[in-house]
């Protein structure tokens, strides 16, 4: 327990300093319109987050949740900044709390949402790489090795456990899904090559791939270690495969939303 709030203390001053550096770097629009926007989108993630979810109790309660929470936080990054990415990630988590009130208000889950609205609206405005060849070949090297992780646990594992049962996997459940994951990662390698070029799908699977590989898998993962006492690679494993099904999720929703809803104001200032 001492580890738990100890961390609680540690994640609480980064979060301050996080909101320091933020609101005095970026600047902060405050205007009816753009608070209206923002708090659309916010009853959104609150809405995926709080009833749009998948919960699969693989290591135990709440050990592995799929929400889409973020989409919208990193939208709010994205279209207004990284000030009111900070806001929004922030109120979510408190509005979701206070929709759950059994939840157990971790500091590190907070940092997760408010970390993904400003990773979304810092990373967005990022120009494009410099050597953006190498850039690419990198991406699509992370995408490749999480591919192999993601197949490899599939293969060698036989069961796992769901609500206290255990599960066995079948060798045609295995090769469908390392199928299943072979093509998903080759089509994130063939859109990461043919969006080089364009100024929103490079830059929002930019923010997409480094919001699911730093936020959903090294920091949830460390910080289902702390709470629970999982064993930090057996809760990052899993999260692998998840993370390539969702990086093309996000992405092709992302790219629909962009030119469906926010079209004109993505592209205004690009």
């Amino acid at each position: 327990m001492d580890t738990i709030w100890i961390s609680q203390v540690i994640i609480g001053v980064v979060l301050a300093l996080l909101g320091v550096y933020v609101f005095k770097r970026y600047p902060f629009e405050l205007s009816t319109k753009t608070m209206v926007q923002v708090a659309l989108l916010m009853v959104i993630a609150v809405l995926l987050g709080s009833w749009f979810k998948l919960d699969l109790p693989l290591l135990g309660p709440n050990s592995f949740e799929i929400k889409f929470d973020t989409l919208p936080i990193m939208f709010i990054g994205i279209l207004f900044g990284p000030g009111w990415g900070f806001i929004a990630g922030f109120m979510v988590d408190m509005i979701q709390l206070l929709l759950a009130p059994t939840a157990f208000p971790f500091l590190g889950f907070t940092f997760n949402l408010v970390l993904t609205g400003v990773v979304a609206g810092i990373t967005f405005k990022q120009p494009k790489p410099s050597n953006l060849n190498l850039y690419t070949r990198f991406t699509q090297s992370i995408v490749l090795i999480m591919l192999v992780i993601s197949v490899g646990l599939v293969i060698f594992v036989d069961q796992f456990r769901v609500s206290g049962e255990m599960i066995q996997l079948e060798f045609w459940t295995k090769l469908l899904v390392s199928i299943g994951l072979m093509i998903v990662g080759i089509l994130l390698v063939i859109i990461v090559e043919k969006t080089k070029d364009s100024t929103f799908s490079s830059r929002y699977m930019r923010v997409v791939i480094l919001c699911e590989i730093v936020i959903q898998m090294i920091l949830t993962s460390l910080w289902l270690t702390i709470l629970f006492n999982i064993p930090f690679w057996l809760s990052l494993i899993p999260r692998v495969i998840e993370g390539i099904f969702m990086i093309l999720i996000l992405h092709g929703v992302g790219l629909m939303l962009a030119k469906g809803v926010f079209n004109q104001e993505l592209f205004k200032n690009n």
